[in-house]
C-alpha cells in the first residue's frame, strides 16, 4: 500500500522490531500527509503503464484497527482513497486481509491465530469488518498471504514475531490455525460475491544429493519427505479432504474446505533441498525432521520424539485412553507418560493427574517412579 511501506506503530512486527533494536516504536501514520504526495499516484500509474491490470493490496490490521474493537478513521480514509484510486486506472485489486503483521492486541493479548476462541471472535470480526470497509472498491479477496511462510519464519526461523527458533509445537499449532482461519475467511468474504483466491508458499521439495552424479540416499528421500508433508500435503489434503492433518497434531475436520477458495494461487521463491542429515538448503530450517515427529507442546516446552519407538508411543497417547508402554529403563517411557499428562492438564482435557506404582520391586529397578 503506498504510504503504508513500514509496519503499523501498533503491529507485532513493529513493536518487535523496536524491541531488538532497543527503540520505541515508530509513531503513527496519519493518511493526510501521505495522499497530499504525488508518489501514491505516481506510483500506481507505473504500474499501469507497465501493463499491469491487477494488484494484490495489504489491508493492514494493524493500521486500520490498532486497538482492540476500535477503528482508526485515518487509516480507513486512507485505504479507501487508495483503493479509489486503483480503480479509477483500471486496476482490479485483490484486498488481503493479513500479508505478514499482526495487531499486537491480537498476536499477544488475545494468542493469534493458535487461539480457536480468537479466531471465531476477533478474526471474525474483522474480516466481516473488512468486507464492509472496501466490499465495493475490490474485485477479490486474498484472506491470509503464505501462511505456512508465515508460522515458519515466526516459529522456526525466528525472523519474524515471535521470534522463535526451531520451536517445533509453537509451529504447528499456529500453522493449524492459521490454515482454519484461512478457510474461514474465505467462506465468509465469499458470500458477498467477489472471488476469494489462496496465496499459498509453494516450495518445491527435492532430496538433496551428495553427488550431483549419484542418485539421493534413501535418508534424503525420507527427510524430503517429511518436510513436503509439512509444507504441502497438508494443505493439498485439506483442500481435497477438508481435514487438516499438521504432523504432531492430532486431525482436523475444516467443513468447507473444497469450496472455500474461488482462486487457487500460489506464490514461489525457490526450491528446497533436503540433506540425508535433515539440513535444508534453502530455506532453513532447524532439524525439519522434528516437524515431522510426534510432539508434545506444555506451556514451558515442546518434547518431540527421537525414536521411532517414541514417535509410535506419543502417537498412540493421543489415541487411545490406555497405553501400555514396555521397554528398557531410560528410554522415556515415564517422562513422555507425565508430560502428555501434563499437557492434558493445561488444555482442560483432564481434571487431575495420578501416578501409581507397585508397592513392591518386582527383581528390578523402577526407574524414575
Amino acid at each position: 500500500m503506498p504510504g503504508w511501506e513500514q509496519p503499523g506503530a501498533a503491529s507485532d512486527l513493529a513493536a518487535w522490531r523496536a524491541d531488538r533494536a532497543g527503540a520505541e516504536p515508530a509513531a503513527p501514520y496519519r493518511s493526510a500527509d501521505v495522499l497530499e504526495q504525488a508518489s501514491v499516484t505516481e506510483a500506481l500509474d507505473a504500474l499501469v503503464d507497465q501493463g499491469i491490470t491487477a494488484v494484490r493490496v495489504p489491508l493492514d490490521w494493524a493500521r486500520l484497527e490498532p486497538v482492540n474493537g476500535r477503528l482508526d478513521a485515518d487509516a480507513v480514509e486512507h485505504l479507501r482513497a487508495a483503493l479509489t484510486l486503483a480503480g479509477q486506472r483500471g486496476l482490479t485489486v485483490w484486498a488481503t486481509l493479513v500479508a505478514g503483521d499482526l495487531p499486537g492486541w491480537f498476536a499477544h493479548d488475545e494468542r493469534g491465530f493458535a487461539d480457536e476462541r480468537t479466531r471465531r471472535y476477533h478474526w471474525a470480526r474483522y474480516v466481516e469488518t473488512a468486507g464492509e470497509l472496501v466490499g465495493d472498491l475490490v474485485g477479490g479477496w486474498i484472506p491470509i498471504l503464505e501462511p505456512t511462510l508465515w508460522a515458519k519464519r515466526a516459529w522456526l526461523d525466528g525472523t519474524r514475531p515471535p521470534g522463535r527458533v526451531d520451536d517445533g509445537g509453537g509451529f504447528a499449532r499456529n500453522l493449524e490455525g492459521v490454515h482454519q482461519a484461512a478457510v474461514e475467511a474465505a467462506l465468509r468474504l465469499g458470500e458477498n460475491g467477489r472471488p476469494v483466491a489462496s496465496a499459498q508458499w509453494l516450495a518445491p521439495v527435492f532430496p538433496a544429493r551428495d553427488d550431483p552424479r549419484l542418485p539421493p540416499t534413501a535418508e534424503a528421500e525420507v527427510a524430503a519427505g517429511e518436510v513436503d508433508e509439512v509444507l504441502w500435503r497438508s494443505w493439498v489434503r485439506l483442500l481435497s479432504e477438508e481435514t487438516l492433518v499438521v504432523p504432531g497434531r492430532s486431525p482436523v475436520e475444516v467443513p468447507g474446505s473444497r469450496e472455500a477458495f474461488d482462486v487457487i494461487g500460489f506464490t514461489y521463491r525457490h526450491a528446497v533441498a533436503v540433506a540425508a542429515d535433515d539440513q535444508l538448503s534453502l530455506p532453513t530450517i532447524t532439524s525439519p525432521a522434528k516437524l515431522a515427529a510426534a510432539q508434545i507442546s506444555t506451556r514451558k516446552k515442546t518434547v518431540f520424539a527421537r525414536t521411532p519407538n517414541q514417535d509410535a508411543y506419543i502417537r498412540a497417547l493421543d489415541r487411545s485412553e490406555l497405553v501400555f508402554g514396555v521397554g528398557p529403563a531410560g528410554t522415556g517411557k515415564t517422562y513422555l507418560a507425565v508430560a502428555h499428562a501434563a499437557m492434558l492438564l493445561e488444555r482442560g482435557a483432564v481434571e487431575r493427574i495420578i501416578l501409581s506404582r507397585p508397592a513392591v520391586e518386582a527383581g528390578e529397578r523402577l526407574g524414575f517412579l
